[in-house]
């Protein structure tokens, strides 16, 4: 089934530092160079009609603007993770309020 949509390879200009050439070292140099400081969220916990819950962690320091974003953390991660931590901190700087669905045990509460 054809969906008309156009399938493009996108030509990129990005040229890596020559010591991080590999694309391994790409992905973990942040890691490991880049320590920062813990965080402090303010959790909303949003009880649903089944019992289940929402938590989801605002960001100190929220600047009061109507732009939201709101981060999702990967499989293993958490709200405290390093590239959530880095990331809302960055939107912050461009006065965007954050938010962070924190799915590490929503579950329904016997």
């Amino acid at each position: 089934m054809d969906l008309g949509w156009r399938r493009q390879v996108v030509e990129s200009g990005f040229v890596a530092h020559p010591l991080l050439a590999n694309r391994h070292l790409q992905t973990i140099w942040p890691r490991l160079t880049h320590r920062e400081g813990s965080q402090h969220f303010h959790r909303q916990r949003i009880v649903v009609a089944d019992g289940d819950f929402l938590d989801l962690d605002w960001f100190a320091g929220n600047p009061a603007s109507p732009n939201l974003v709101m981060l999702i953390h990967g499989l293993g991660g958490s709200s405290s993770s390093h590239y959530i931590r880095r990331t809302g901190r960055e939107l912050l700087d461009y006065g965007f309020r954050v938010v962070v669905l924190n799915l590490r045990g929503p579950r329904a509460q016997t």
